[in-house]
């Protein structure tokens, strides 16, 4: 097996895992919304949490250019699948007999802490980018990405919804920037 078929199984395990974690969770939220008081910033959360397991699974192909891997690297690829996991499995409670009256609420004491897993993941992605793929931290994704660290530590730590609103309607803009500015529009098949 390659190198690229190797870390991209391993990977896309958890990957899968963590995209059927979270859409199980959004139907539980659908299937609840008669006992819950539903609110929009956890599905916005749980949407940029989907945003960033899709934009992981297509940057793996990167590793398709790698002729060998150490098992630190090969740690720290798993280490980000399993954050996205963790971020899936926090920002919106799972299991309809679990679901809380109140979604906002929910949101405040245990769903920020998605949050919380996001601003991670971003940060070691911004130091797989700059250790694994040489690129520099002044990069605009870099940059982008130390935004998204930020903006998300601000949502962990803000006690009040008005500003975990502002701050959630930021972290959208800075990531749509930074999709627009990461995503490769073409993969190409070295073998074909």
């Amino acid at each position: 097996m390659s190198v690229f078929g190797f870390v991209t199984v391993a990977v896309s395990f958890i990957l899968g895992l963590a995209v059927t974690y979270l859409l199980e969770s959004l139907v539980g939220a659908f299937r609840s919304r008669r006992a819950c008081r539903l609110h929009w910033l956890p599905f916005v959360w749980a949407g940029s949490v989907l945003v960033h397991q899709f934009q992981f699974w297509c940057a793996l192909y990167e590793v398709n250019n790698m002729h060998s891997i150490s098992v630190g690297v090969f740690s720290l690829l798993l280490v980000l699948a399993g954050l996205l996991f963790l971020a899936g499995a926090l920002v919106l409670p799972s299991g309809e007999e679990q679901y809380p009256e109140d979604l906002a609420e929910y949101f405040t004491t245990d769903g920020s802490w998605g949050v919380g897993a996001i601003a991670l993941f971003n940060l070691i992605a911004v130091l797989i980018n700059n250790l694994l793929f040489d690129v520099s931290m002044l990069d605009p994704v870099n940059l982008l990405n130390l935004a998204l660290v930020v903006i998300a530590g601000l949502v962990v730590v803000s006690q009040t919804r008005k500003w975990q609103v502002v701050l959630t309607l930021a972290y959208l803009a800075v990531l749509m920037l930074t999709e627009i500015a990461a995503t490769t529009t073409v993969y190409w098949n070295p073998d074909g």
